[in-house]
Formats: C-alpha cells, structure tokens, sequence
C-alpha cells in the first residue's frame, strides 16, 4: 500500500505532463527633402521567461488558470540566456507565424490579458513558452502585436498604455532574450515588413478618429535595436492634394492590411477603401516618398465596396509576379478575387475567385505560397488552385477542419510554407476561444495542434 507521500509524488508528475490541444481562454513628419531622425534604445534587456508546466504536447482544449501576474521572471541587468522549457499553450491565441515546415510562433493573451508567446521548432509537437514578461499586457492590437524575421530576429510591440511605454521590444536569438527598443509614443499600431533578419520596416498609426489617422514610416537595419524615421504624416494637417505633392502617405483612410516590400526600395500598404474604390499607397526609395496607386479602372466596382485585405506578396526569383487578395460587399453579396501583377507591381489586373458569397458567410483571405497555388476558405469550403487562379477546386477535407469552423467560424489565419504544409487558426464568435489546425497534404487532412 501506498502512503501518502506516495500519491503525493504521483499527482504532481500527473500534474506535469499532462497535454492540451487547442488553445482557449478569456480574452481579452518628415515631409519630402528633411532629414530623418534616428531613433535609438535603452540600454536594458530582458530574459524570456519559459514558465510551462506541460510535457509540450498539444492535443486539446483547455481552461486558462488564473494569472498571477508575477515578474520574478524578468531580467533587466542585460541579457540572459535562459535554458528553454517544454510548455502548454495557456492562451487565447491571436495570431502564428510560420518560418518553415517546423519552425512557427503563436501569441495570444492569457486569462487576465497578459501576453503569451511560444515557439515550435518540430512543428508543433512541442512548444517553449518565450514570453519576456507576464508584466506585459496584450490588451489592444494583440493580433499584431508581434512579428517575426526569421527564427532568430523577433519584434514585440507592447503598445498598450498599461505596459508603461509604447515601443518596440526585440530578440536576436529566438526570443531567448528580450531587449527594449525605443520608445514610440505617437504609436497606437504597428505593422511591420522584413526583407532579411535584420532590415525591415514598421508603420505605425496614431490615434483615429473620423476615417483619419497619422502615419509614420520607420526603417531598421539592426533588427529593430534601432529605427529611422524616414516618413511622418502625424503632425501635419494637410489637404490630400498637398500630401500627396510631399509624398506623404495620406491621413484619409486606416491601416491594418499589412505591408510589403519586394526589395529594399519597393512597397506596398493598402488603405481603408473610400469612394467605392480599393485604396493602395506604393513607395520607389525606401518609405521615404508615398504615391497613390489607381486602381478605379481595374474593374467594375460600381455600387460594391472593394477591399484590399492584405498587401502584396511576391513570388520567383525576380519576384516580380505577385498576388494581392480582395474582398468586395455588394448587395448583401461577398466577391472575393485578387489583383495579380507579373511587372513587380507597375500594374495590376483584377481576378475574380468566387462571386456572390452570402453575406451570413464568414469567407478567409486567400493565401498563396507561389505565382500558381493558392487557397481559400468560402465560408462553407476550403478551395484550392494550382493553375494561378483559372481554376478552384473544392477540397474534400476531413471533419476536424469542418466541426472546427462550425463551432469556431471566425477564421483567423490561414497559411501555407509549401504545397503540402499548411495551419489555420480558428476562434470562436465571442473571441473568447481558439484552436490551432494543421496540414501535411495540401488541405485535405487537418489535426487539432
């Protein structure tokens, strides 16, 4: 027979490798021809703190313990390796990453609002929490809240007011560490684009109000460490005609699609549509000079209301042919198609996937991981194509992905790294639960992570 300082030791080893799937929880100017100004950090880091409890499996879902909002786990007399340990997600997740076929990022906010990141380098059997601080909050725009390089140069962009700062934070070893950036305070959002690990650029909007809001443009070569500010419409009060003579991105219409750039002088920000026509703002020197881009003509878009929702991406190895996803509402009817480019982005031309979706409907982003293949979730079905848009085929999935999107219906993300490799992060209609999904064959066969 068993004493009692038997079943003691069985419980917590129980306690310890018991495994979740899915992830649930409660929620949570430098106008044209002057100088730009160098933004530089404080001289302070901090180490991540991999507090996980599990054995690292995912496969389930969860209730949230309660935060205790500790912070014996960050470090602030510079940076610290620390030894990475297998963790739950014990998260309502906000967004994932992928860099490859194992190696991905997931975010989201724990029970009472503190940010949780984890990284996978077998992906997705087993995760390490890299969260630098339960201190941080991921209250506000927690689903841009962090970005990732490559696997080495993360960015963390803790803007809320409850954080006592708004500003970037950053890695440089996969999120071992965190060191503090500079301190933006005219930030309200960021959205970053990278074209290696450590040269990428970050936008970032002021408080909106009236279908305005201030932009500025930053760019870094160290890997956020430090920020050049290379455009800044917030704090002027100019006419559109007069932003667009400086080169100014134009206050008239929010972010939030993302930004791209194909190489270092090439980029592209979509706009909050205006006037029946979808709005995209492009750059030829860096970010410095901004131009709208015409794009009335490129279809019949009288009487919708056309969308860009995501900026740019570009594929071969000139990069010069891209995709760039649309969703038009007209007449209680959703059109989702995509303008392609094969010129580097000189001229797009409007592609239309599947008209005339119901509005009730919930239809994804299509994604594309080359000129050719792509996806779509409908709102009922998951397409695919594989001849650059001519053709979609319905693809006969399994029933995790379908029971999933029935209880989950928002669909959150949806990415690819290949032909074959491919997650989607689902959330429930009060955002107060998440699951994570994952393919091996294209999208046919999908498992809870």
């Amino acid at each position: 027979m068993m004493n009692n300082n038997s079943w003691i030791r069985i419980m917590l080893t129980l306690a310890v490798t018991v495994s979740v799937a899915g992830c649930s929880g409660q929620s949570a100017s430098d106008s044209k021809g002057q100088a730009p100004q160098q933004t530089a950090a404080p001289n302070s880091s901090t180490s991540a703190q991999n507090n996980g409890t599990g054995g690292g499996q995912v496969s389930g879902e969860t209730q949230l313990p309660a935060d205790t909002g500790k912070t014996d786990g960050a470090k602030t007399d510079g940076a610290k390796n620390v030894k990475s340990t297998r963790a739950q997600i014990q998260a309502r997740l906000a967004g994932f990453k992928l860099i490859d076929n194992k190696t991905l990022f997931a975010w989201g906010s724990a029970s009472k609002g503190s940010l949780r990141i984890y990284r996978s380098e077998d992906g997705g059997k087993n995760w390490t929490d890299i969260s630098p601080s339960p201190s941080i909050s991921a209250e506000g725009n927690d689903r841009d809240i962090f970005a990732a390089a490559d696997k080495q140069h993360l960015l963390l962009f803790p803007s809320s007011e409850k954080n006592g700062f708004r500003g970037v934070m950053y890695s440089s070893d996969g999120g071992n560490t965190w060191k503090k950036g500079p301190d933006l305070k005219e930030m309200m959002a960021g959205e970053t684009a990278f074209i290696s690990g450590t040269r990428g650029y970050l936008l970032t909007e002021t408080d909106a109000a009236m279908g305005h809001s201030g932009k500025v443009f930053y760019k870094t070569t160290d890997g956020g460490a430090t920020w050049l500010k290379v455009m800044d419409n917030a704090s002027t009060s100019l006419g559109a005609e007069e932003e667009a003579k400086r080169g100014l991105l134009p206050q008239y219409g929010f972010t939030g699609y993302g930004v791209s750039f194909r190489d270092g002088k090439h980029g592209w920000v979509p706009l909050q549509s205006r006037e029946g026509v979808p709005h995209l703002a492009r750059t030829r020197d860096g970010g410095v000079t901004w131009k709208l881009v015409d794009l009335s003509k490129a279809a019949d878009w009288e009487g919708g209301n056309p969308q860009i929702t995501s900026a740019p991406s570009f594929f071969g190895k000139d990069r010069k042919v891209g995709w760039m996803p649309v969703q038009v509402n007209k007449d209680n009817k959703i059109d989702i198609g995509g303008f392609r480019t094969t010129d580097g982005g000189e001229s797009w031309s409007y592609v239309s996937f599947e008209p005339g979706i119901p509005s009730t409907e919930r239809p994804g982003v299509p994604v594309f991981v080359s000129a050719q293949m792509g996806w779509f979730w409908n709102g009922t079905q998951l397409l695919h194509t594989a001849d650059g848009a001519k053709s979609w085929q319905n693809l006969k999935v399994n029933s995790v992905l379908t029971d999933t999107l029935a209880s989950m219906p928002e669909l959150r993300t949806i990415q690819f790294t290949d032909s074959m490799h491919g997650w989607i992060l689902a959330a429930s209609a009060d955002n107060l639960h998440s699951r994570l999904l994952k393919t091996e064959d294209g999208g046919r066969t999908w498992a809870v992570m």
